[in-house]
């Protein structure tokens, strides 16, 4: 009862603020936070692995910075990648203390370190935040993503950790991709390798009665199936074309087999979230 009431009390705060800065008011409802310039990627669209490494702002730092705004409920910490950190539980904790009221917590990470951020997002959500999520940035399918980040190996490390936060309690994992001059002839390549890599944590992915992951699923392979019906029509002029078509449907079987338990489900629109305002300054 408790926690509903602050819940409530949380984003009727929120509301409020994002309705003072629509009529014009120049207090902040949402901050974000640069924990850090390390990083553990060196990514070609970013360069602030390159930059001198300033000093880092402390859990005191950041309570002292929510008092004195103390209409922000909406708080993001990012960098680099903030679990380069030892502190990150320390400095959500002392937010939380600055700002009871705080109603969404978020940062996004490389997802290269999954113990470490498994272990600290647990932690983090037993704060008791309303609105707790995390995204796992991803940059296209896995030669390019681990090109594009630096480090080979990255798409899947990025991939376990989300399928890890996936299957944790009071906290929501997203997949976030930043679409640049770099990346964006290859979108939509990169759902079919994140659906390969999905079977295989499918048992975090795939709970029972999650209708999100279902209805992904059905919609991709229903555009899918009509490719593969033009590529089947003229596999007898190409061997080749023949042998990924019967590749790409056994995996498609095995994708409606696993999904099948949340087929009434999968008729739903998959809930999308909508772009985040830009907060008053």
């Amino acid at each position: 009862m408790r926690s509903a009431l602050r819940s409530l009390r949380a984003f009727a705060g929120l509301a409020a603020a994002v309705a003072r800065a629509n009529l014009g008011s120049a207090r902040p409802f949402k901050a974000t936070v640069v924990l850090t310039e390390r990083c553990d990627c060196r990514c070609e669209i970013c360069g602030i692995w390159r930059k001198p490494k300033a000093p880092e702002p402390t859990p005191d730092d950041v309570a002292r910075f929510l008092r004195g705004a103390p209409s922000v409920r909406w708080l993001n910490l990012t960098g680099g990648e903030i679990f380069l950190r030892d502190d990150v539980e320390a400095v959500c904790e002392a937010a939380v203390a600055a700002q009871p009221l705080l109603a969404v917590l978020d940062f996004p990470t490389t997802g290269q370190r999954t113990e470490r951020i498994v272990a600290a997002v647990d932690r983090i959500a037993r704060l008791g935040v309303p609105r707790f999520f995390v995204t796992v940035s991803v940059e296209g399918p896995p030669a390019l993503h681990d090109r594009l980040r630096g480090r080979e190996g990255a798409f899947e490390r990025a991939l376990t950790t989300y399928a890890a936060l996936r299957g944790r309690r009071d906290v929501a994992a997203f997949l976030g991709l930043t679409l640049s001059d770099r990346n964006e002839g290859a979108l939509e390549a990169t759902f079919p390798a994140l659906f390969e890599l999905s079977l295989e944590h499918r048992d975090a992915l795939l709970s029972p009665g999650d209708a999100r992951v279902a209805s992904l699923f059905a919609s991709h392979f229903v555009e899918e199936s009509k490719a593969r019906a033009d590529i089947r029509r003229s596999s007898a002029a190409c061997p080749r074309a023949s042998s990924r078509s019967r590749s790409r449907a056994s995996c498609v079987r095995s994708c409606r087999a696993i999904a099948r338990p949340t087929s009434r489900s999968s008729r739903s629109r998959l809930p999308g979230s909508r772009p985040t305002r830009a907060a008053s300054t």
